[in-house]
C-alpha cells in the first residue's frame, strides 16, 4: 500500500502528497483535491467517513495539511476554469478501476469485472464493505452509486503469461493463428500450478504449456470468486483487458466458472467511466452508449460440466 511508501518517503518543507488527477487540479485552479475513490487506495482513508484516518496519516510521518482535501460526491468542483482551450469546469476524479466499473455498468450481486492486465484483479460492487481472510479484496467507497466498490487481486497473471510465451518462443500474433488447435485441447487430466515468480515451461510442448496456462489462470478466477462468496448467483463476468484479445481465455473461463462472459474491449474504457460520471455531475446526457465505443463479444459456457468435475476433483484441493 502507499502508506508504507510514504512512510519511508523523506519529504522536504511545502512539498505534498497528490495523485495525478489532484495535481491537474493544483495546477489550474491553486487548490489541491482528491476523491475518496483515489484517497482509499493509499490505506490512509476512513471510506465509511469519507476522511483520512488521523492515526494512519501520523503513523506514515504525515499531517492532514500534508494530504489534498477528500471530496466524497461526483459533482462539478471548479466551474469556468480558464485554461489554453478556453473555459472548462472540473469534476470529482475517480480511480482508473471505479471508472472502469462505471463504464461497464457494474450491477452489485449480479456480475463482475474482470479485468486482465499485467495483474488481473475482480472489481465488484456491494452494498457492504466486502473482506476476506486472506486480505486480497480491498474495499471502498464508490462515490457513482453511493455503495460500495471491490477489488480482488489476483497477482501478475498477465506478466506470467508474457514470461511463458517469450520462453517458449511464441508471441501475440503467432498465438492467434492457433485459436482452434487451442480450443480443440483435451481436458486435463490432472491438477495445473503454475509460480509466477518463477515461470517454467520446460519439457511442455509450447501450445499445451499455453492451454495449461491459461486453463491454471481460468481456474484461479473461479477459485477467487468462491472464497470471495461471488459465484453463486453470478449472472455474468466482464472481461476487459488484453486476455480478451484471446478467443480462448474467455471461452475457458466461461467454461470453469460456469458464467457467462462478456468481453468489453475498448481503447478508453476507464476515460469513458469518467466521462459518464463528469456529464452526469453536468447535467449532461451520456452522448455514447457503451456498445457505440466499445468491441463486445459474449461467450457462453459450452463444457461447463466438464470442467466442474475436473476442477472439484483436481484443482479444487491444489487451491486449499
Amino acid at each position: 500500500m502507499p502508506m508504507f511508501k510514504l512512510k519511508e518517503m523523506k519529504f522536504e518543507e511545502g512539498e505534498l502528497v497528490a495523485f495525478v488527477s489532484d495535481y491537474v487540479y493544483a495546477r489550474l485552479t491553486g487548490e489541491l483535491v482528491t476523491d475518496i475513490t483515489n484517497a482509499q487506495m493509499t490505506g490512509m482513508a476512513d471510506f465509511e467517513n469519507g476522511c483520512w484516518d488521523r492515526n494512519l496519516i501520523s503513523w506514515a510521518g504525515l499531517y492532514e495539511g500534508d494530504l489534498p482535501s477528500i471530496k466524497n460526491k461526483v459533482e462539478v468542483l471548479f466551474k469556468d476554469v480558464s485554461t489554453k482551450w478556453g473555459k472548462i469546469d472540473l469534476v470529482t476524479s475517480l480511480h482508473d478501476q471505479y471508472a472502469a466499473m462505471n463504464a461497464v455498468g457494474l450491477r452489485a450481486g449480479k456480475d463482475v469485472m474482470l479485468a486482465t492486465g499485467t495483474a488481473w484483479v475482480i472489481n465488484f460492487r456491494s452494498e457492504k464493505p466486502a473482506y476476506n481472510s486472506s486480505y486480497t479484496v480491498h474495499p471502498g467507497r464508490d462515490i457513482v452509486t453511493g455503495d460500495y466498490g471491490n477489488i480482488c487481486t489476483m497477482s501478475s497473471v498477465g506478466a506470467g503469461f508474457d514470461e511463458l510465451l517469450r520462453q517458449v518462443d511464441l508471441d501475440y500474433d503467432k498465438l492467434s493463428g492457433f485459436d482452434e488447435a487451442l480450443m480443440s485441447m483435451q481436458i486435463p487430466t490432472g491438477s495445473l500450478s503454475f509460480d509466477l515468480d518463477n515461470i517454467s515451461a520446460c519439457d511442455v510442448e509450447p501450445l499445451q504449456a499455453v492451454s495449461n496456462y491459461m486453463v491454471w489462470s481460468s481456474s484461479l478466477v473461479r477459485h477467487k470468486l468462491e472464497i470471495a462468496g461471488l459465484l453463486n448467483g453470478l449472472e455474468e463476468i466482464i472481461m476487459t483487458g488484453g486476455a480478451g484479445c484471446s478467443k480462448v481465455w474467455p471461452a475457458l473461463i466461461a467454461d470453469i466458472c460456469g458464467v457467462e462472459v462478456k468481453v468489453v474491449m475498448a481503447d478508453e474504457l476507464t476515460a469513458y467511466g469518467a466521462a459518464i460520471a463528469a456529464a452526469k455531475a453536468c447535467g449532461c446526457g451520456t452522448a455514447w452508449e457503451l456498445c457505440n465505443i466499445a468491441k463486445i463479444v459474449v461467450y457462453k459456457p459450452r463444457r461447463a460440466g466438464e470442467y466442474n468435475l475436473w476442477y472439484e476433483k483436481f484443482q479444487k484441493e491444489l487451491f486449499d
